[in-house]
């Protein structure tokens, strides 16, 4: 894990550092075992073409996480036409023959920290900005649609986004 929310987490983190909030329904995973026909569902509930992310609250391709993301993703590609955006820190490429297959429907971008203090602090088992721009190229390549999302930044700390894209 990289030390943050997981999918086997049904909470969303608060400031005080307390697991308090649902995020993910508990009928969807249990045990560690995706329940798909809970998911099932609750995916019938949403309009075609309605776009699902994964995820801002968590990181779906947490190692802990990524084979139930990928099963997620094969039973919304399978049955459906929602579109799905992906963000992460971690390392989607082994679901890269999915998402050449289902390349109308997808997209995936990264996390790129202005701060390496706070993934060093807060997420010490997370890749590098380096890792996860090599990642996102690879994606970029392989004709997948990439974006990027830099957060923390701090304006008061030196902190400019061209310099930190520069510096990767």
């Amino acid at each position: 894990s990289h030390n943050c929310w997981s999918h086997q987490q049904s909470s969303r983190w608060n400031p005080k550092n307390v697991w308090n909030e649902p995020v993910i329904k508990p009928q969807f995973v249990k045990n560690g075992e995706l329940n798909c026909e809970a998911l099932t569902r609750e995916l019938n509930r949403f309009k075609d073409e309605t776009t699902i992310l994964l995820c801002a609250t968590t990181d779906p391709y947490q190692p802990i996480a990524a084979s139930l993301t990928s099963q997620i993703l094969e039973l919304i590609f399978a049955g459906y036409t929602h579109q799905v955006l992906i963000l992460t820190k971690g390392n989607p490429l082994p679901d890269l023959g999915l998402f050449k297959k289902y390349r109308d429907q997808v997209e995936v971008g990264f996390t790129i920290s202005g701060l390496q203090i706070w993934r060093l602090d807060e997420e010490p088992n997370s890749p590098t900005n380096a890792q996860r721009a090599e990642a996102l190229i690879a994606l970029h390549k392989a004709g997948i649609k990439t974006f990027v999302s830099l957060e923390p930044w701090l304006p008061q700390n030196g902190c400019d986004p061209l310099t930190i894209i520069d510096g990767l």
